[in-house]
């Protein structure tokens, strides 16, 4: 009869097998960091003439916004966006050198 030591030292011999071989038959695998990607809060915008809404950066810190036509519409440094007439315009974010837009 083989004493406890001897199989446990198969055991475990015979687990770290299997974990090698394992690796083997994976597949391919995608990994991504949660909560480290920058987005805005929403990802379209209609307004009416003097309306206004907030946009926020999810998980940015230092934003730095803008308007492609601030005729159109203007966005403050808190991320306020005030319609001012008809037509269509982009909102930018820049958010670590990465660029956002709505």
């Amino acid at each position: 009869m083989l004493q406890n030591k001897t199989i446990r030292k198969i055991t475990v011999l015979l687990l770290a097998m299997f974990l090698i071989a394992g690796q083997f038959w994976v597949g391919e695998v995608s990994v991504q960091a949660a909560g480290k990607q920058k987005s805005l809060n929403i990802t379209d915008l209609s307004l009416s003439v003097g309306q206004s809404q907030k946009i926020k950066v999810l998980n940015g810190k230092k934003v730095k916004w803008s308007s492609s036509k601030k005729s159109v519409a203007s966005v403050s440094k808190k991320g306020v966006v005030k319609a001012k007439k008809a037509g269509k315009t982009t909102i930018t974010a820049k958010v670590s050198g990465k660029k956002l837009g709505l």
